[in-house]
């Protein structure tokens, strides 16, 4: 058992421990982001052995788990035992020259503004209540920037409010943005909302925490393979699994596709 401190100290942990070749099995216990830090840091350490992954999720969002089957510790080791993996597909960003896996999703637009808010305004407060402020606030500031979205070559070009990329359903704290998504078919879900009042969001927010697709003149739903990001004007605050990621200003680019992991789940 390794325990982590603070960021970055479960991507350090399973690189070491895979890279030296001293185990060839880990299980992340944690939420969101520290299943992200360990995800990568396996994926880092490119191991030619077989890798297995379990994931026990103990934080405090644990969005990944309401799309997968969650499991026991000794259910997870039981599976490890007899070798039983589960098929479950690993999301790839690239952008400048950088690489990052996901297994959840990422958003871009108020989604990346909220988590950023989030991650710089921990407080006292419970962390549900700490996020719904972060989205009150977001809400009130953000400025949508012009984007041009490619999925497998169709092209749309809009101001953007959000955009979620999901390999996975849920994010945010349960809001199920991706009921498009499934894990292992190959393809992300992206659903896509040009504009609406702060009045609609709100009216919103229930039916999407039910993973139901919402009828709104401005929210589409899509699947791709491979989604392109480029921001026209503006800015485009970027999340991946529960955790900020970075802001791509006006001729930035960010590309999504997935990864030819050679990682079994377990």
């Amino acid at each position: 058992m390794k325990p982590t401190k603070s960021a970055g100290d479960a991507f350090r942990i399973a690189h070491h421990q895979m890279k030296g070749g001293q185990v060839n099995a880990i299980i992340a216990c944690g939420g969101d982001g520290t299943v992200n830090e360990v995800l990568n840091g396996i994926a880092f350490a490119e191991s030619k052995e077989e890798v297995w992954m379990g994931v026990y999720q103990c934080g405090l969002a644990n969005d990944l788990t309401k799309s997968m089957t969650p499991k026991s510790i000794p259910q997870i080791l039981a599976a490890l035992a007899e070798k039983q993996s589960i098929p479950c597909d690993v999301g790839l960003m690239e952008h400048d020259a950088l690489r990052k896996r996901f297994l959840n999703a990422s958003t871009g637009g108020i989604g990346g503004l909220v988590m950023r808010r989030v991650e710089s305004g921990r407080s006292s407060l419970t962390p549900q209540l700490n996020y719904t402020l972060a989205i009150l606030k977001s809400i009130l500031v953000f400025q949508r920037p012009r984007v041009r979205i490619t999925i497998d070559g169709e092209v749309h070009e809009l101001s953007l409010t959000l955009i979620a990329i999901g390999n996975g359903t849920y994010m945010g704290f349960g809001l199920g943005l991706t009921p498009q998504s499934t894990m292992s078919d190959g393809l992300f879900g992206v659903t896509i909302l040009e504009h609406a009042t702060y009045y609609q969001l709100a009216l919103k927010y229930l039916p999407l925490r039910k993973a139901k697709q919402v009828k709104h003149p401005w929210l589409v739903y899509l699947k791709g393979k491979k989604v392109r990001l480029e921001v026209l004007e503006g800015r485009l605050p970027i999340e991946t699994d529960g955790e900020y990621y970075d802001v791509l200003d006006a001729g930035d680019t960010i590309e999504y596709s997935f990864d030819d992991s050679k990682i079994k789940w377990v």
